[in-house]
């Protein structure tokens, strides 16, 4: 199965009362364990790559000094694994990419992001990095509504400022 958005994962847990973790992964090879033993018990599987984990995959083994260039090769070969590791599957996977420490991470992120043909849950406090790669916004409010928009960041908080009052 093709690695898919979250949106359907984080409804039929909302809706059945269940959670679901999300597990770092540091290697190809970690990738491939994670979706087999989620594929073994058909529960989908989120896996999700730090920013020294990209920089380790990028082929930096002192990956606490990466370089961007390390950054997005490693990003690129993880979301190349996890994306290899789930053509085989029957369970839902979903790639979620952990924001970085430093502004030559997140650009590095930034640029794998835009560059990544396929879908990716960004969670991340930095307006520049989300108005420039994301392209649908999906937010839980607290009396349970799930918003899903397809907009920029920017759109969006447009968007629920004129729908919705605090």
């Amino acid at each position: 199965m093709p690695i898919v958005p979250l949106r359907p994962l984080l409804e039929a847990t909302h809706r059945y009362g269940f959670a679901h973790g999300a597990f770092n992964v540091n290697t190809a090879a970690q990738a491939q364990a994670v979706i087999e033993i989620h594929d073994t018990f058909r529960s989908a599987a989120i896996l999700q790559g730090a920013d020294l984990a990209n920089a380790f995959m990028g082929g930096r083994a002192d990956f606490a000094n990466g370089t961007v260039a390390d950054k997005q090769l490693g990003a690129r070969r993880i979301m190349d694994a996890v994306r290899a590791a789930s053509q085989d599957v029957s369970i839902p996977v979903v790639m979620h990419l952990d924001h970085g420490h430093d502004m030559e991470s997140i650009q590095a992120v930034n640029k794998g992001l835009i560059a990544f043909p396929g879908n990716v849950l960004l969670a991340s406090h930095d307006h520049e990095m989300l108005q420039s790669v994301a392209n649908r916004i999906i937010e839980f409010l607290p009396d349970g509504t799930i918003v899903d928009k397809l907009s920029t960041y920017d759109e969006y908080l447009e968007w629920k400022v004129s729908n919705y009052t605090t």
